[in-house]
């Protein structure tokens, strides 16, 4: 198999080594699979002692707000479904809905993981048009603004 290729009427050609190189990297060939899986292994196994001793690993902060907004968004989720209480001006005695007083909190903490899922969608995009990521970035507003506003009332 050669990798060589022709775009646009111009001829691209790799370094001589390259063609090897490729097919150790992406082979499903147990002679070149095994050495990559125990180098991998060396390093899940880092990654799990730093996160059994400091409670996070290097890669979280390889690219710290995409994990931060997936984990925010999960628990936000969660302590949506799981609400056992609420700030003073979501509690509705009056207006029952579903037999929670507080459902207009477990409404603010949807759109706060809806936010943070829009900033992780935008990042997927790869030829949205500007009117998508506009969307996508006043969504992700409205959540943020209500994080910022409410950050002290995140407990269970």
């Amino acid at each position: 198999m050669s990798l060589e290729c022709i775009r646009n009427n111009m001829e691209i050609k790799f370094a001589p080594g390259f063609e090897k190189s490729w097919k150790r990297l992406f082979s499903c060939n147990p002679w070149y699979m095994i050495p990559r899986w125990i180098r991998d292994g060396r390093f899940e196994i880092k990654m799990a002692w730093q996160r059994v001793f400091r409670g996070w690993d290097d890669t979280a902060s390889w690219s710290h707000w995409s994990v931060n907004a997936e984990q925010t968004s999960k628990q936000m989720r969660q302590l949506a479904d799981n609400i056992v209480g609420c700030p003073g001006e979501f509690f509705d005695a009056d207006k029952e809905k579903d037999g929670n007083q507080c459902h207009r909190w477990k409404e603010t903490l949807h759109k706060i993981a809806d936010g943070f899922d829009a900033i992780l969608e935008d990042d997927d995009l790869v030829n949205a048009l500007p009117e998508e990521r506009a969307v996508l970035a006043k969504k992700f507003d409205e959540g943020m603004e209500l994080y910022k506003k409410y950050y002290r009332n995140l407990w269970d």
